[in-house]
């Protein structure tokens, strides 16, 4: 197998986005980037730096009809979008869009190594959230403990490197609680975890809802990330890359409630991949 490098990853990464972005403009499909890389398109115009990744989402309505349609209709045959809708043997709580000719190996490895695992794009549903600020919490903390259970159950026994390679107080208190969850809860059925988590996800309807999140991203920008559902009423072109590509309307509402202050660059010691993982085509 042949290693691919940051800048080739990058590049299977963006021919990806490209081939989702026409395929959504092509089926009336709306879709907006999101997180780090709505960020890289209005700081840097493309990736972040030190990013490696790419990340979109889609309002939940339009998500359902992109996974029921994408690989019946996709011009790139070896493009794939897979979520628990498509495919019940799925482990992530998203969808992803892989480049099936490559692999992906990450330090937090999955115990089953017959799970699928290529480069990918994310794309995360927009969901519904209830109006009330003391709901919206425990509404996320539900979710933060559903979130636990399904990491325990699919990750292998080895050591977390989250907060940056090598051995830190920060790493090894996150590895031992990764320890527990993964021993109380790898018996559990990974199905019915995924199924519990998508259900819950879509508890308030996204057409109904005053306020909406990325409920199966519990990151920064899925808890942080609650906003009024009229930032997405409408879209702005922005470049990605050289990409022509949708943001929400309100962008700056979305970036300020999910980074604060959006423009400032980081500290030089956290500018840093939050991904660690090596690829390799097949």
């Amino acid at each position: 197998m042949k290693e691919i490098n940051l800048e080739e990853l990058k590049k299977i990464e963006l021919n990806i986005l490209k081939d989702v972005v026409e395929f959504c403009d092509a089926n009336q499909i709306n879709y907006f980037l999101c997180g780090g890389t709505l960020l890289g398109a209005v700081r840097h115009n493309g990736f972040i730096p030190w990013d490696d990744d790419i990340d979109i989402m889609i309002p939940r309505p339009d998500y359902k009809q992109f996974i029921k349609i994408y690989n019946k209709n996709r011009q790139c045959s070896y493009y794939e979008a897979h979520a628990i809708d498509n495919d019940e043997n799925y482990w992530r709580t998203h969808c992803q869009v892989f480049d099936i000719r490559t692999m992906l190996f990450s330090v937090d490895a999955l115990r089953d190594k017959n799970k699928k695992n290529s480069i990918f794009v994310d794309i995360f549903p927009i969901d519904g959230m209830p109006k009330n600020i003391i709901l919206q919490k425990l509404y996320f903390l539900f979710y933060l403990l559903l979130h636990a259970i399904h990491c325990g159950n699919i990750l292998k026994i080895q050591p977390s490197y989250h907060y940056g390679k090598g051995i830190s107080i920060k790493n090894k208190i996150r590895s031992y609680i990764k320890y527990i969850f993964i021993f109380m809860f790898r018996p559990f059925n990974t199905k019915k975890i995924i199924k519990f988590c998508d259900w819950y996800a879509q508890l308030y309807d996204y057409n109904e809802s005053e306020y909406v999140a990325l409920v199966a991203e519990y990151g920064d920008f899925g808890s942080k990330g609650i906003v009024p559902k009229k930032i997405y009423d409408g879209f702005k072109y922005l470049y990605f890359e050289g990409l022509k590509v949708k943001v929400p309307q309100d962008y700056e509402t979305y970036l300020k409630t999910v980074f604060g202050n959006y423009m400032k660059l980081p500290p030089e010691n956290e500018r840093t991949a939050k991904h660690w993982f090596k690829a390799y085509w097949k």
